[in-house]
């Protein structure tokens, strides 16, 4: 124990000065605004809804409260729920036992999870460029509202994201050291993810692309492959075998048939069309034969499946036209108008801004398009922001070409914007926020260390620092 304290202390000294009182700045506002959230609660009771908020958020309440007070995992007494998956909510659950259900320890955790995820950040970027790189990453990653909104609520996102940073450290700093014992913790965080948000089954490929970056040999990485697939296809048995005596179907959770039955098919639909989503999904239901209110159940799966099959035959190129298109709010949705709609939704106050843009470029409406990118000051203001990171984004890619670092971490960006698809926003890109930082401040201080030759030595100094 003294010694892993000595280790923290050590490394807690390696770090840059100026991050680490930005750290220590950055904790103390988060601390302050879980105090808030606290105070908000007590003060105000059933007229806020803080940190459970509607939808996604109250539904991984109730399932932490069935699995507390009878034992189950259900929204409906007595019926099994297999559209969620229990990781998050046994989270919520299991700290919730230290609060009196109040979920305020969970959300603690959460914040905690965010600032190590923070140094993990700081680390890799340590480990493939310099100290100086990560730490800005790290700050850029601590600063994004989306960060603390995911924390200072009940959102699966936050333990999800830490997850899979802490998959992404391990696999790089000690699959070549110590191969068998971290394959084995890798598919225990890996499994633990997909338990969290079962939509990571689909995303099972960027749990892969860290072994490219570890620097074992090629065999290695095959049986590292082989070994994490079977393994967790292994650790989720159990809960697909559970679902299978309970409703008599095998599988996992009919989160993906359903989202893309619900989101992707009828908004490609309504947009070819020219009508709403709801009236495309009503013809979808009627079309397949299967009422909208039964499309969670695990009977549905197979039926929703094969329609996507069928829509995915007859519409290969124009929904990929349409899905690249509606992809870039990956890139370009707002952190800030995503956490503000978040903040005003717990206070129960009602909050618009303009949004929608993308469906106008879909449609050909150039005009629109920028009249609404461009209609709130601060909106704009972050685009200008996101355009910046992308530009030092793009920078790094060019001038470390030769470095596979930065080649793995657009591949995950984009591979997730990929799957994000219509729906994407900023919420979604979350995951991959971390590797956006990494990725565009190796760009960043690299071209502010090329300018540093025609920079009067006085100030070379500062631009070295960096």
């Amino acid at each position: 124990m003294k010694k892993s304290l000595n280790s923290i202390a050590v490394h807690w000294k390696s770090l840059p000065r100026w991050f680490r009182i930005i750290f220590i700045a950055i904790s103390i506002f988060y601390l302050s605004a879980w105090i808030v959230s606290i105070y908000l609660s007590i003060s105000y009771g059933q007229n806020v809804s803080i940190p459970v908020l509607s939808k996604d958020s109250a539904e991984y309440g109730a399932l932490a409260e069935s699995l507390r007070h009878h034992g189950t995992f259900s929204l409906i007494q007595g019926v099994p729920e297999t559209f969620r998956t229990p990781g998050y909510p046994l989270f919520v659950m299991i700290f919730g036992l230290l609060d009196g259900g109040t979920f305020f320890a969970a959300t603690c955790v959460q914040m905690i999870l965010m600032l190590i995820g923070a140094l993990l950040v700081q680390d890799i970027g340590r480990r493939f460029f310099s100290p100086h790189i990560g730490a800005v990453a790290a700050t850029a990653f601590l600063l994004n509202p989306t960060t603390l909104a995911v924390s200072l609520f009940i959102f699966s996102d936050s333990l999800f994201a830490f997850l899979y940073i802490l998959f992404f450290w391990l696999t790089i700093s000690r699959l070549r050291t110590r191969f068998i014992h971290t394959i084995i913790l890798m598919s225990i965080i890996t499994t633990a993810a997909l338990y969290v948000r079962p939509m990571g089954v689909l995303a099972f490929p960027v749990f892969l692309a860290p072994l490219f970056l570890s620097g074992i040999s090629w065999k290695k990485m095959i049986i590292t492959g082989i070994s994490l697939a079977g393994i967790t296809a292994l650790l989720v048995t159990p809960w697909m075998e559970r679902n299978r005596q309970q409703t008599g179907v095998f599988l996992f959770s009919t989160l993906a048939p359903y989202n893309i039955s619900v989101y992707n098919i009828p908004m490609y639909y309504a947009h070819k069309n020219g009508t709403s989503v709801q009236i495309e999904t009503a013809r979808l239901a009627e079309e397949i034969g299967l009422s909208r209110s039964l499309w969670k159940e695990p009977q549905s799966a197979p039926i929703l499946k094969e329609s996507i099959s069928h829509f995915v035959r007859e519409h290969v190129f124009g929904y990929a036209v349409y899905h690249s298109i509606t992809s870039l709010p990956f890139f370009f949705g707002s952190d800030i108008e995503w956490s503000l709609r978040v903040y005003f939704g717990s206070l129960h106050i009602p909050f618009t801004s303009g949004g929608g843009a993308i469906f106008d470029l879909a449609n050909g409406d150039i005009g629109m398009f920028f009249s609404k990118i461009t209609s709130q000051w601060w909106k704009f203001t972050e685009r200008l922001w996101i355009c910046f990171l992308g530009l030092s984004c793009l920078y790094s890619l060019i001038i470390m070409r030769k470095k596979p670092a930065v080649w793995v971490w657009a591949g995950i960006i984009l591979y997730l914007a990929f799957l994000a698809g219509p729906v994407s926003d900023a919420r979604y890109r979350f995951p991959t926020d971390a590797f956006i930082y990494l990725l565009a401040s190796s760009g960043f201080v690299s071209f502010l260390n090329s300018r540093s030759r025609s920079t009067p030595s006085q100030n070379r100094r500062f631009l070295y620092r960096i």
